[in-house]
């Protein structure tokens, strides 16, 4: 997946604003940095969280056709969004950014002790059961991920979907109940990324979160991705692969 980013002093020169921006490859880190054609530097900071971000990736691989790719993204998208709110969950009743550090530490080497954290924390903060993946999408992610099944694209938009839907879901019950905390997320991302003085005085500096098919910043309280990915093609101008 690609960041599509317009250089910072370009984007202001009415005979140079049309230019096409600039394709970078992203990674895990939340900085950027890019030299556009007439030589000027950009430095990004993105504050999109890793959930966000490996779900575009995740519809993205849809669009190019890697369906298998495309159930992977979502799986990893969803565990991190489970992280996402066990530590904003944490922070909100703790208020101690070291206790939320070292307890994810101590379950972040096991993927089923994340999840039992988890669940544990939405049931004592909402007294309600965890939404998780209905048996047949975790049965469809094992296939693909432990029996080389090769999904088909609908298979891979309607597992896409259930996670949309789950994200959302703890997203909404987040914002009712710790919006300072989420905002203090958002902002623990982009410090990773932010540049020091000499840079910041050097200008050149732009903050951005990339436009994700669900995530923190999304108004609705569900995201299709069907409809997502028709946008998107129809955006590239692509036909369905």
């Amino acid at each position: 997946m690609r960041l599509r980013i317009h250089c910072h002093k370009c984007v202001f020169d009415d005979e140079k604003f049309n230019a096409l921006p600039i394709p970078v490859q992203i990674t895990s880190s939340s900085r950027y940095t890019i030299n556009c054609p007439a030589g000027h530097e950009t430095t990004v900071v993105l504050s999109s969280q890793s959930f966000e971000v490996l779900g575009e990736i995740a519809l993205q691989a849809i669009l190019d056709g890697y369906f298998r790719d495309a159930i992977g993204s979502f799986t990893a998208s969803l565990e991190r969004a489970y992280e996402a709110y066990v530590r904003i969950s944490l922070k909100h009743s703790s208020k101690k950014q070291a206790l939320v550090d070292e307890v994810w530490n101590s379950v972040a080497a096991q993927s089923e002790r994340q999840l039992g954290l988890f669940i544990g924390i939405y049931a004592v903060e909402t007294r309600q059961l965890a939404p998780l993946l209905p048996r047949r999408m975790v049965e469809l992610r094992n296939a693909v991920v432990h029996k080389g099944h090769i999904p088909t694209e609908e298979e891979a938009i309607l597992f896409g979907q259930h996670v949309s839907d789950i994200v959302m879901t703890l997203i909404h019950e987040l914002r009712a109940r710790c919006p300072n905390e989420m905002m203090e997320l958002i902002g623990q991302t982009q410090m990773r990324g932010m540049p020091d003085e000499e840079e910041l005085a050097a200008g050149g500096v732009m903050f951005m979160s990339y436009d994700v098919p669900y995530g923190f910043q999304s108004d609705d309280m569900q995201t299709d991705i069907a409809a997502a990915v028709a946008e998107r093609r129809r955006e590239r101008g692509d036909a369905k692969p």
